[in-house]
């Protein structure tokens, strides 16, 4: 069975990514790593931990819409539903190249 070095989950894809990053400089005069590609790989592992919060915070702001419909279409009259559940909007840090892995 052959092992791949990347994790399956993207969780431990993020945790990997940023140990490849923090390493990264360390390797490279040894294989002549250039300081370009050293940060594109910091940018590469910026955009992808925060594209992962980002959809994980969607899955949680589905799931905040759903219970406040729920209540608004089927709890008893008069019971206090609160505000509509708004989604907290991150600033994107910059677009970087698909493909990183």
């Amino acid at each position: 069975m052959k092992k791949y070095y990347l994790p399956g989950s993207e969780p431990e894809r993020v945790i990997w990514l940023n140990n490849f990053a923090d390493k990264l400089p360390g390797y490279a005069m040894m294989f002549n790593i250039t300081a370009v590609e050293i940060a594109d790989v910091d940018q590469a592992r910026t955009m992808y931990a925060f594209i992962i919060n980002q959809s994980n915070a969607r899955k949680t702001d589905m799931k905040n819409v759903n219970e406040y419909k729920n209540l608004l279409s089927y709890a008893p009259i008069g019971t206090p539903i609160g505000p509509v559940p708004m989604p907290e909007i991150a600033m994107a840090p910059a677009a970087v190249p698909s493909g990183i892995f």
